[in-house]
Formats: C-alpha cells, sequence, structure tokens
C-alpha cells in the first residue's frame, strides 16, 4: 500500500488510524495461523496507557518497539508528544517479521513522523523485516541479561506487545539462548529478556503480557534473573479473561507490566520502597481513571521454597491474607504428600473407557473434573454424555481404591472458586480399583494412605475462602498446576485434622458451615488475627472500598484510619455496595451492631461481634472528632456504652462522598476542610509536641518519634559521641518511624560503601575522618546486639570500607545489658546510656580502636 492510501483517509488520531488499518489485515487472515503467530493488536486504550508509563521523554530519547505490528504503541508514544508539544528529536528503532505488517507499519511512520514535525518534533526511524530474538540475542555473553559488553544498539525506552506463544525445543530461537536465558522458553519472555539487556541504566520499558509469567513455576528464575537488572515500578492487571483481546481469543489475565533498568546489575538486593499496582476489568477505564494503590515489596514479591513471585493484592485485605498464609510454614509436600494429575487422558485411552460401570464387565469406576463438587465427589453423574468407566485391563491408568483428595485443573468463568476440591472416601466405593481423568490433580501420601479426617480436612482447607484469595493473588491462570499446590501453604497438620473430624462430628453439609468450622479453628488456633473477617465471596476487585480510602485520606484521616475496616465502616454508613453510585449516599443513623450487619451483606467480609468495641474505639471516635459521624442524633444525651447509641453522617460528610468522581469533588472537599479542618494536623501537633530532640555537632535540630529506641539513639549522639568519638561526624541515622532520618551519601560513596544497602546498615554511624575511624553501633532496647552472626554480617556489608572499624552495642541500662551480655561477639564495645562515662570492651588489649 502507498503513503497516499494513508492521506486520503478520513483521518481521526493516530492510534485508531495505525490500530484499524493493522486489524483490517488480520481480518483477512485464518484465526489459527494468528494465533500460532501470537499476533493481538493493542487497543487504543492500552496504548495511550502504556505511553504513559514511560515517563519523561527527553530530547535524544531512543525508542524500542521490538514486535510493531502496524505500529499502534509506537504512535500512541508519537501522539503522546505531540500533545505536550515540545521541540525534541527522537529515533524509533522496531522489528517486525510479517512483511504485510512491516510494509503498513512503514507507512505510518511516514506518516506520523509528519504529523510530529509539524508541532517541532523530529522522529528518526528504521522499521527491520527481521525476528527481534535473532537480531540481537548476544554471541559472547552467558546471560541476556548481562549487558555490560553488548555491542548491540541501546535504548531509553522500550515499548512492546510481543507475541504470545510457546516455543518448542527445537526452534531456532530456543537453540540460540540455550544457557543463556533460565526459565521457560516463551516467546514474550525472551522478548522481555532481551530488551532489559537493551535498556540503558535508568531507562523505562513497558510491556503487555499474560500475568502468568508473574507466578508461573516455569518463570522463576527468569523473575530472579530480571529482577538484578530491573526495578518494576508498575503493574496493571485486566481482570476479565477476555475481554481486552476479546475478538482475539485471549482467555487469560493480562498485565501492564513496566519497569526501570538499575545504574549496575546487583545479585541478592535489599527491596525497600513500593510498586503502584492497578486494575481493571478491560481497557474502557484506561483513559477514563483507574483505582490504583501502592503496595510494598514485601507484598508484592515472595520468595519461599525455592519459587520467586510476583503477586498482586488489590487491597488491604489481600495484604492480611498474604500476612497470614506467609506465615503457615507447611506445605503438601513438606509434609509428606504427593500432588499427581489424572493418569487416563481420554483420547488416548480411547478403547478402554465405557459408558458405565457394570457388574462382572472388567471396569472400575472412571472420575473425571466435573465429578468434582466443592466438598463432595459426584458419581455416577446423570445426563453426563461421556464415559465413566475404564477397563481394568490396563493397570497403568488405575490406582488402588484409597483416601485422595481431588482438585480441579481448571475453573471455568463463571465457578465461585479458583480451587474447587472435594474428599474421595476409599470406603464409599465398592471397587478395588478407581480411574481419574487427566484433568484432576490428585493428592495422596507418598507413603501410607491418608485418614479420613486428614482428607476431609485437607479438601476443606483447599476449598477455603482464605486459600482461594490467596491463590487468585498469587496466581492469575484458571489452570492450578501440581507443581503450585506442592508448595501451596497450609495450616499444620493438626489444625487440617481438628478440622475434618469437626466437620465428621457435626456433619456440617453446606459451604457455609464448613467455612465457619475452618475461620474457628484457625482463630482458636492462632493462626488468624484477632481482626480477620471472614470471607466468603474472593473474586475481589479494586473498587469502593480502595475509593473511600482515598476519600479518608483527601480528608485528613491519619492512616490508622485509613484501613480496610474504616473504609467499610464509611460506606456502611452511606449506604453503598459495590455498584451503588457515589452520589446515590445516604445518612442514616446505625448501630455498630448494623454496621458489621451492613458489612457483610454488602461486601462479604464478616468481623466477629467483639470488634464492635475496636471499630467504636478505632474508627467511629476518630470519624466523631474529624466532623465525619454525628452519634446520638437523636438524643445527645444517651450513654456511650447504651445498646442504642448509633452514628449517622453528617450532612458536610455527606456532601462530599456524594461529589466523589464529579466536577464538585474538589470544592466539596475544600469546603469541608476549612470548616472541619484535617484530624491529621490536630494529631500532628500532638505528636511533633511528644517528639524528642536530636541536636548535631552542625548546631541542626531532628525531631525523632518518641519511644525508647529513639532516646537511645540522642544519647548515642548527644552522649556516646563526644565523649568517645569528639570530632566525629554523624553520617546515619534511622528512626523508628521513618526508618531512615540522615544519611551523608557523599561520605558514604567516599568511604566505598554502597548507601543502597542502608536497610541493613546498624542504627547510628559515626566517622572520625582524622582517624579514619567508623563507629558502627546498635541501639539495644528490645533486640539485636552485635552478635556473632550480626558481626559477620557487618563485617561483609562494610568489606569495601576505606575506613578502620569500630563495632558498639548500646544500651539505655545496666539490666538490659545484663539480659543480653552473652550475645555479644568478641572484638566489639559496649556502652551504656546510664554510665556514659565508661564502656564495657571485648577487644582484648584493644580498648577502643579498629582492630
Amino acid at each position: 500500500m502507498g503513503e497516499g492510501i494513508i492521506q486520503s483517509m478520513d483521518f481521526t488520531d493516530l492510534v485508531s488510524l495505525s490500530y484499524e488499518r493493522g486489524k483490517r489485515i488480520l481480518e483477512r487472515r485464518n484465526a489459527d495461523i494468528l494465533k500460532e503467530n501470537g499476533q493481538f493488536f493493542t487497543p487504543p486504550s492500552v496504548a495511550r496507557h502504556m505511553a504513559k508509563q514511560l515517563g519523561q521523554i527527553q530530547n535524544g530519547a531512543s525508542l524500542l518497539e521490538p514486535a510493531i505490528g502496524s505500529g499502534v504503541l509506537v504512535c500512541a508514544v508519537i501522539e503522546r508528544l505531540i500533545a505536550e508539544k515540545r521541540s525534541l528529536e527522537i529515533s524509533i528503532t522496531a522489528y517486525e517479521t510479517d512483511n504485510e505488517l512491516c510494509e503498513l507499519s512503514r507507512e505510518i511512520l511516514k506518516f506520523a513522523s509528519k504529523e510530529a514535525y509539524k508541532v517541532g518534533i523530529k522522529i528518526n526511524w528504521q522499521v527491520f523485516q527481521e525476528d527481534f530474538v535473532l537480531a540481537c540475542i548476544p554471541d559472547d555473553q552467558p546471560s541476556l541479561f548481562d549487558s555490560s559488553k553488548s555491542r548491540k544498539k541501546t535504548f531509553t525506552h522500550v515499548i512492546s506487545n510481543p507475541p504470545y506463544f510457546k516455543l518448542n525445543a527445537e526452534d531456532r530461537r530456543v537453540k540460540a539462548v540455550y544457557g543463556k536465558l533460565n526459565g521457560h522458553t516463551n516467546i514474550y519472555t525472551l522478548f522481555m529478556a532481551l530488551s532489559a539487556k537493551l535498556l540503558l541504566p535508568e531507562g523505562k520499558a513497558t510491556f503487555i503480557v499474560p500475568r502468568s509469567f508473574c507466578s508461573g513455576v516455569y518463570f522463576s528464575e527468569f523473575r530472579r534473573d530480571l529482577l538484578k537488572e530491573v526495578t518494576p515500578f508498575s503493574l496493571h492487571v485486566f481482570q476479565s479473561r477476555n475481554d481486552v483481546f476479546k475478538k482475539d481469543a485471549v482467555l487469560q489475565e493480562n498485565v501492564i507490566f513496566s519497569f526501570e533498568k538499575l545504574s549496575q546489575p546487583q545479585e541478592n538486593r535489599y527491596w525497600a520502597g513500593y510498586i503502584n499496582i492497578s486494575s481493571s476489568n478491560d481497557d474502557k477505564n484506561l483513559e477514563e481513571g483507574i483505582i490504583s494503590r501502592q503496595v510494598s515489596y514485601k507484598h508484592f514479591l515472595s520468595d519461599h521454597n525455592g519459587l520467586l513471585q510476583f503477586r498482586l493484592p488489590t487491597g488491604m485485605l489481600d495484604e492480611q491474607i498474604l500476612d497470614t498464609v506467609d506465615k503457615w510454614k507447611d506445605t503438601l509436600e513438606k509434609l509428606g504428600f504427593q500432588v499427581s494429575t489424572g493418569r487416563v487422558v481420554p483420547f488416548r485411552a480411547k478403547r478402554l473407557l465405557k459408558e458405565r460401570v457394570k457388574a462382572g464387565n472388567g471396569t472400575a469406576p472412571l472420575l473425571w473434573m466435573q465429578n468434582v463438587k466443592s466438598y463432595q465427589v459426584e458419581y455416577p453423574l446423570e445426563g453426563f454424555e461421556k464415559p465413566q468407566a475404564v477397563s481394568v485391563n490396563d493397570p497403568s491408568l488405575l490406582v488402588p481404591n484409597a483416601n485422595y483428595v481431588l482438585l480441579r485443573r481448571f475453573s471455568a468463568k463463571e465457578d465461585r472458586r479458583r480451587l474447587i476440591s472435594a474428599p474421595f472416601i476409599g470406603e464409599e466405593f465398592e471397587f478395588e480399583q478407581i480411574g481419574f481423568e487427566n484433568h484432576l490433580n490428585v493428592i495422596f501420601r507418598k507413603t501410607g494412605t491418608l485418614s479420613t479426617s486428614e482428607t476431609i480436612g485437607l479438601s476443606a482447607i483447599l476449598n477455603s475462602a482464605i486459600i482461594d484469595r490467596y491463590f487468585r493473588i498469587v496466581n492469575g491462570n484458571t489452570q492450578v498446576n501440581a507443581a503450585e499446590l506442592r508448595i501451596l501453604p497450609i495450616p499444620p497438620l493438626e489444625v487440617v485434622k481438628n478440622i475434618g473430624e469437626k466437620i465428621q462430628t457435626t456433619q456440617a453439609d453446606t459451604p457455609e458451615k464448613i467455612e465457619n468450622i475452618i475461620f474457628s479453628i484457625l482463630s482458636t488456633s492462632k493462626l488468624l488475627s484477632e481482626d480477620f473477617p471472614m470471607i466468603q465471596e474472593t473474586r475481589i476487585t479494586m473498587g469502593k472500598i480502595e475509593q473511600a480510602q482515598e476519600i479518608l485520606e483527601a480528608l485528613g484521616l491519619p492512616s490508622a484510619q485509613q484501613n480496610e475496616v474504616s473504609a467499610l465502616t464509611i460506606l456502611s454508613l452511606a449506604q453503598l455496595s459495590e455498584r451503588t453510585q457515589w452520589r446515590e449516599a445516604t445518612n442514616p443513623m446505625l448501630r455498630v451492631h448494623d454496621i458489621l450487619v451492613e458489612i457483610k451483606r454488602r461486601y462479604g467480609r464478616e468481623y466477629a461481634e467483639n470488634s464492635r468495641e475496636t471499630i467504636r474505639r478505632k474508627v467511629l471516635h476518630q470519624f466523631e472528632q474529624a466532623g465525619l459521624v454525628l452519634r446520638n442524633e437523636d438524643d445527645p444525651a444517651r450513654p456511650t456504652n447504651s445498646g442504642l447509641t448509633n452514628y449517622k453522617l453528617s450532612e458536610a460528610a455527606l456532601a462530599v462522598i456524594r461529589s466523589y468522581g464529579s466536577p464538585k469533588w474538589q470544592s466539596q472537599l475544600k469546603r469541608f476542610i476549612e470548616q472541619q479542618g484535617k484530624l491529621l494536623d490536630v494529631y500532628q501537633k500532638a505528636k511533633e509536641h511528644n517528639k524528642i530532640p536530636l541536636h548535631v555537632a552542625e548546631g541542626i535540630e531532628y525531631k525523632l518519634s518518641p519511644g525508647k529506641h529513639n532516646k537511645l539513639e540522642v544519647a548515642i549522639v548527644e552522649e556516646f559521641g563526644p565523649r568517645f568519638a569528639p570530632g566525629a561526624k554523624l553520617i546515619y541515622l534511622g528512626d523508628t518511624a521513618k526508618k531512615t532520618l540522615i544519611l551523608d551519601e557523599i561520605v558514604f560513596k567516599k568511604l566505598g560503601i554502597p548507601s543502597s544497602e542502608h536497610g541493613k546498615f546498624p542504627d547510628v554511624i559515626l566517622y572520625d575522618a582524622k582517624r579514619k575511624w567508623l563507629f558502627l553501633i546498635e541501639a539495644v532496647t528490645a533486640h539485636g546486639p552485635v552478635s556473632p552472626k550480626r558481626h559477620v554480617e557487618l563485617e561483609k556489608l562494610f568489606e569495601n570500607c576505606k575506613a578502620g572499624k569500630i563495632y558498639v552495642t548500646a544500651f539505655l541500662d545496666f539490666a538490659t545489658y545484663k539480659k543480653y551480655s552473652s550475645d555479644i561477639a568478641w572484638e566489639t564495645e559496649v556502652w551504656i546510656a546510664e554510665m556514659p562515662s565508661h564502656m564495657i570492651h571485648l577487644n582484648g588489649d584493644n580498648f577502643l580502636g579498629p582492630r
């Protein structure tokens, strides 16, 4: 096609132009061919969102698009630059194997470049008709991620929707990367790995890829290698399985994953900070505004049982679930259970399959995925059109009749749960052998057999809401594979047995009754925190709760009143459900009991009745102080402890809540704050009054948060320093609230100490430049002296330090010192604040100074 054809089109915008022209080409092709080549064009709204993830694009920037298709993504970048109206020059390098698309993208880029030039933007571009992997793979390095010796062109930005398909062992690309890339060789992971390699330090990349790369066992080493080179900063998940690429038969969750290249590779990184996680059901809301939240790397990253995973908690409840389940140290594998898939593959065993089990016909029952319902096996199935028996002539397809836990390998879109499990109790079947079809996961003991209580209890745990939600946070796949089941955390075996026994003795026969038993036993076993709610619905997406938290933050509530239960309280007071519009908020009078009922009815969270006092003291009291709620408006003289005490939203708060998301939001918010003030400011003044002042030699005063630990740190700087390190400079100090209050990066750089490792530093570090002594001081009030283990850790951390090192453990008083005296390492010093003029030396004949 020629340039004139494009110019004669009804031009609306660059992104739509490239998308529609590309779709016309693909629509003429067979669907199987498209799937085989992994060709799925990026919808315009997704492309524009991805272009925003690249951050500021400076003059001289170089952009890589490894699978340009019709040019949708690069057009989104160009369109964004045109809208910004900044004169600059950039270069674009792109690859495409499809001849027809390659020609189209070149014509599109010609046209887009002319449009950009009109506003002072010069674009130098190249589109290579080559396979990106084969064209860019290094041939002289052991790893795709090692770019230190690469002679290939490098880039400041990468944007890509790579093809999606698996590569077989004979593929040229697989052979080319052999020994250079850990992990599963899916085509899109090769694109991500190579792009990370070609990215310049501090360069940004954004990819839309299947979510399976975040958690799949086969991608674990790929993720580990990637994190040595980049820092993820944003992840958006499309939670619908097929709405984004609706016409392209892509039936898995997709994510937009964005990361920044490190200045240099880092092994065994210390992770601090946050990643921004957002979600939507489809691509329609991307341009109207999406709900997002900051998630700590503690919750995003998991590295247990040798498997590194990216996890996607969408709210505080998800983080609470992760904190809870992460503490469960047992797994099926550790407890001696085996997980395998059913042995009967129907198309291979077709001649052995029979319609029904009949006496004397040499068959055994065959159980399919459909036979497994939540908590029970249903056999035989009426109206089921597939064979429900298998011949006993091939013993390799059968297993002995015993107790097993069965779990479906796949879930359907309409299923309430991702994990659907049932106990198979052998004594309920009068057969010596059983056949399990290949779409079932089968759990059994490696040695011996499962007891009935273990079988029922384990099946109940796998069916439980808490485990189902945990699995959804960790895994975006609809498939439940054996490898992931083996390492799934589960409660201790005794607890599992107790659950099974309780279900048996009470003859619990509904999911609700069983869920109550699970929750009750986990709670009494101290495996759940006191404020952990019982949940039924596990298909949780970002929505009203996160928006309510945003409202509370904007209104100036302290962080303790921006949590999930606070959000649920204000939503219940406003009578808002997930699908109710903010403008429909009302303000009836509700007792705390009524609020708990509303939370359960509207959001599926069931808090225990003994949570009433917690909500009253830690949520409603602060809401009242902030002017959000009125207490006992119908009878102000009513005692607080009355059973009739009620709360309702104030008219001012109701007006703010109703305006959320509308053009009136900012003005209503401003009016409320002018009238009521911010509770956070009130609390902050009180907090500042109680802070501990710290004076340093330069005459600067810092305010440390109150507490024994910070009191001791102040004593170290103001008492220990002048006495035993006169003239030394304070170059690091951690505050219990802010973690890092003082960090002199310039001095650390001169000493050869990476300041990026400050999370592992001791509490206080002083540097005597005259003597070239570095004082590494641990402040001990509850734990953490310079023990032999800590001494080795610090020696390793400061091994390249150019100054002599002095290790000191400081205590507030002698009683605390005595408590920890046996734990303190030799070759170190001890200082006690209540006896500031003296030190205890565990350093041989060397009374103060580096060894």
